[in-house]
């Protein structure tokens, strides 16, 4: 497709995030539950806490060996910072907890919806990016399929059958290559509005196809078997 495809790499990535901030909404979860019922002096309860806190802590070493694509570098910029204020909560809370200071504990919520708020808007990023992808290719697709353009209103039909002919070439040659598929997006972006003027008109229609679009079949289908598979 002519469309800017997520790469590869791109959807490595997304991937890679997905997983990680799974792990990270878990452990949050976690953290939070046991946040919410506050056991100081419980081993047990302590046990859990520090398992959690460390968790995050860990999350947060991971992603900093991450390597992004280029492409998504602001977005991991936007994802690190969310998980450098978890790490931040992590150690007020364990300074909280071992001081019993409840002020300690508030910073540590703060820091704690900071993050989440940024890694909602990271993720929430890397979702568009794909959906945008997606919706793009779909688009194109469709454009493509109905191929309301130029030629099929000099025919008048899109069943003509010098239009297998132009759409052949432009599957097998135009979009082989960059410049090709440069060129059949600019014309798939700015032929409409001249293809509905002339399919209004049947004097622009037999001109179009006779000066333009019959002597183009004509070169095309004799010179078939140089450019075609």
């Amino acid at each position: 497709m002519y469309a800017q495809e997520i790469t590869p790499e791109e959807q490595a990535y997304a991937e890679l995030i997905t997983d990680h901030s799974s792990e990270v909404a878990e452990a949050l979860l976690q953290l939070t539950s046991l946040m919410s019922d506050p056991q100081i002096g419980n081993d047990e309860w302590t046990i859990d806490m520090a398992v959690q806190l460390v968790t995050i802590q860990l999350l947060y070493a991971e992603v900093l060996e991450i390597d992004p694509p280029s492409s998504m570098s602001d977005i991991h910029y936007k994802y690190v910072q969310a998980m450098w204020h978890f790490d931040n909560a992590t150690n007020l809370i364990a300074q909280g907890i071992d001081q019993l200071d409840a002020d300690l504990l508030d910073q540590a919520n703060l820091e704690i919806v900071s993050a989440i708020e940024l890694l909602e808007e990271a993720t929430g990023l890397v979702e568009a990016r794909l959906t945008e992808t997606a919706t793009t290719s779909d688009v194109e697709e469709e454009e493509e399929e109905e191929g309301c353009f130029i030629a099929t209103a000099a025919y008048g039909t899109d069943t003509a059958k010098e239009l297998d002919v132009l759409r052949e070439f432009r599957d097998e040659v135009l979009l082989s290559n960059v410049l090709g598929a440069d060129f059949v997006s600019f014309y798939y972006r700015n032929s409409p509005p001249i293809a509905d003027f002339i399919s209004d008109n049947e004097f622009l229609r037999t001109v179009t196809r006779e000066v333009l679009v019959d002597p183009v079949v004509g070169i095309l289908s004799v010179s078939h078997s140089l450019w075609a598979d």
